[in-house]
């Protein structure tokens, strides 16, 4: 029993570091808004095609039974759509935000972000053209990646 348990957190441990770097990936090569502005960033295509390879990355390593999971999953979709016009991810709605009502909740926690703490404007069922402004979409990406990472890095400390 307990060399299952190892085995298994184990696992967990590599599927983890796996994930950060998957996000840091990500994240590295989105550009900040100030970057996007300049034309040098807009025609970047290695940083383009990395983008996308660490999307679909993601959406092959991320739990789909886990609600914080599908958020983030979906705000980074809509990072990268954003960034480099890619977006194979739109539903029946012309919507890349996921809205199962798990993901609703999930979302509900992290709408609020910046220094004002002002309220982000999600409009699940509508096209997110104009949903939320690029650094804090980024940011909301960064800091729900580090939510996800001490969740199941807890898991882990606690040998589940």
């Amino acid at each position: 029993m307990q060399f299952r348990a190892a085995v298994k957190s184990k696992n967990r441990q590599d599927w983890i570091e796996k994930l950060r770097g998957t996000l840091t990936k990500l994240m590295e090569n989105i550009p900040t808004e100030s970057e996007l502005r300049s034309s040098q960033e807009r025609v970047n295509e290695e940083k383009r095609a990395k983008c996308v390879q660490a999307i679909w990355e993601l959406e092959f390593r991320i739990n789909p039974s886990e609600p914080d999971h599908r958020v983030l999953l979906t705000l980074s979709r809509l990072l990268i759509s954003r960034y480099t016009g890619y977006d194979p991810f739109r539903n029946q709605n012309n919507s890349i935000l996921d809205t199962d009502a798990k993901s609703i909740e999930c979302l509900k926690e992290w709408k609020t972000f910046g220094d004002n703490t002002k309220s982000l404007n999600f409009q699940l069922a509508k096209t997110d053209e104009e949903v939320v402004r690029w650094c804090d979409l980024k940011n909301m990406v960064a800091k729900l990646s580090q939510a996800v990472l001490k969740k199941e890095w807890e898991r882990v400390k606690r040998g589940m």
